[in-house]
């Protein structure tokens, strides 16, 4: 009869090492410090159905000045939500304007046609919040800022 034991002790030694290092890499020592924004969008209300998504759109302080080029202003942008819910964005230290758009269109249209949307003078984005939101990320800080959006 065969002996199990090389076999228990094979999964024992392999079982260890993989907890090791899911514990190992789940330490938040050991992962990198990013920078950007993150916080909750609360959406009060029904969104109209001609609003396919709502994001955060994170813009350069210039835009301000070029409302017609708005595109070419534009840094980035959280996942879309289709209901209250956490974005996240990660950003390089410098100052921003942050808004919640509206998203006119499918969120995967949008995504994969941002380069000829960007070019256009019409974004098929409607501003659902009022001004813009202006800040500053500094190396390795991320910036809670959540959101009221009511319809």
């Amino acid at each position: 009869m065969k002996s199990r034991l090389p076999v228990i002790t094979g999964l024992s030694v392999w079982l260890i090492l993989s907890l090791g290092l899911i514990f190992r890499c789940d330490s938040p020592g050991d992962l990198e410090a990013v920078s950007g924004i993150q916080g909750r969008i609360q959406i009060n209300g029904v969104m109209p159905d001609s609003i396919k998504a709502v994001a955060l759109v994170v813009l350069l302080p210039e835009a301000i000045n070029d409302q017609e080029h708005i595109g070419a202003y534009l840094i980035n942008y959280s996942e879309p939500l289709y209901r209250s819910g956490a974005y996240y964005t990660q950003l390089k230290p410098g100052q921003y304007m942050g808004i919640i758009v509206g998203l006119l269109v499918d969120p995967g249209i949008f995504a994969a046609n941002i380069d000829s949307y960007l070019e256009s003078p019409e974004l098929p984005l409607v501003q659902l919040t009022e001004g813009v939101h202006a800040f500053l990320i500094r190396e390795n800080e991320m910036q809670e800022i959540d959101w009221d959006i009511d319809f």
